[in-house]
């Protein structure tokens, strides 16, 4: 899956990483915890891989992939959830 977070605008892609769970995704830039999510169902965080590249507008591009923890579908990647702001 392709991420894209509007808030990461301006940090480079060099600072950015992804740590898994089995149902949650935790966007950190420097270290620190910025960003995450509740995924639409399980994945195994043992196959997990991600690369960040800096894109157009200095918005980093995050790819991130991984094996589902299942066969059943989804629909979709991420549970809609509230913004904190």
């Amino acid at each position: 899956v392709t991420l894209t977070v509007p808030g990461l605008r301006g940090q480079p892609a060099a600072s950015l990483s992804i740590e898994a769970t089995a149902t949650t995704l935790t966007l950190t830039a420097w270290g620190r915890a910025i960003w995450s999510c509740v995924l639409r169902g399980a994945i195994d965080p043992n196959t997990a891989s991600m690369s960040a590249e800096d894109g157009v507008a200095m918005l980093p591009i995050l790819k991130f992939s991984a094996r589902k923890a299942g066969a059943r579908r989804w629909g979709g990647f991420i549970k809609p959830i509230g913004e904190d702001s």
